[in-house]
């Protein structure tokens, strides 16, 4: 009974413990156009974490981000803004556990 206490105990933790995603967006030819970058993580229409990246002279052709999260799948709002003020929106599924072995590639080209 108390090994079982444990393992259930074990769990709960292992799914509650933040893990390090990596992603790596990848704007391709009009990255110099991009002026700012609204990334969203999402859990359940939720917005669980957010970052905002602001690039005056132009965004570089990969973006590396590191976040933490826990246990699940998340969704990635990702918004593009160029210097004319338009931009794109694209979405992308993240499950955090397949997702440890490596950076995870969103492509973004309009």
């Amino acid at each position: 009974m108390l090994l079982l206490a444990v393992v259930v105990i074990g769990l709960q933790l292992y799914e509650a413990t933040p893990r390090e995603l990596r992603l790596e967006l990848v704007l391709g030819p009009l990255h110099r156009e991009v002026v700012e970058v609204r990334v969203a993580y999402m859990l359940q229409g939720d917005e669980y974490e957010g970052t905002r990246l602001s690039f005056p002279g132009g965004a570089p052709r990969r973006i590396p981000l590191r976040t933490d999260l826990p246990h699940g799948r998340f969704e990635v709002n990702v918004h593009l803004t160029r210097v004319d003020g338009t931009g794109w929106h694209r979405v992308h599924p993240i499950d955090v556990d397949a997702a440890l072995d490596g950076p995870v590639r969103v492509a973004l080209a309009e």
